[in-house]
């Protein structure tokens, strides 16, 4: 969660993963400089950031060197990418 601060209690947007075809996923620089920004999370987005980050350092403990240390906010129980669209169909169903 290297994006994440919980003491500052921001999210930081630096880069963003999209899908190549032929390639996969991989990271990017997002769109424009304006895209890149510094958002303040609210408490139950910080509570809910927290319980994710408790259940990685669970899985990271149990996989030990299958871990992978992406940093992701959001990622496989083996801690690398998910397909970004997975992320919003999880969290906004509907959504597209």
């Amino acid at each position: 969660m290297r994006y994440v601060d919980f003491i500052e209690h921001q999210i930081h947007v630096y880069k963003k993963i999209i899908r190549i075809s032929g390639k996969g996923l991989v990271e990017n620089e997002p769109k424009t400089e304006r895209s890149k920004r510094t958002v303040t999370m609210s408490p139950l987005v910080e509570e809910l950031l927290r319980k994710v980050q408790g259940t990685q350092i669970g899985q990271r403990d149990f996989l030990e060197d299958g871990w992978v240390n992406s940093g992701y906010v959001f990622g496989q129980p083996n801690g690398t990418a998910i397909d970004p669209d997975l992320t919003t169909t999880a969290l906004f169903p509907g959504f597209r």
